[in-house]
């Protein structure tokens, strides 16, 4: 799945307040492509959580989601 395809669907991901945003934010940018955040969480875990209720992509940390991926809950792209 292309950058561009990914950003065709709702992004989950901490504040835009957050360091962790801004270092997506960084990684879209250097591809000519704006990151929009549709539902901004306070913590990991809320992403995790919303993830996994099929709310969106989540923008998080592979190292972090790896328990829920190797579960089968959740897939990544």
């Amino acid at each position: 799945m292309s950058l561009e395809e990914l950003l065709q669907y709702p992004i989950i991901g901490l504040s835009q307040d957050s360091d962790t945003f801004r270092l997506y934010e960084s990684f879209f940018a250097e591809y000519g492509l704006e990151l929009k955040i549709n539902l901004e969480t306070a913590t990991m875990g809320q992403v995790r959580d919303f993830v996994i209720g099929n709310l969106g992509i989540g923008c998080a940390s592979p190292d972090y989601l790896q328990p829920v991926i190797d579960e089968g809950k959740v897939v990544k792209v």
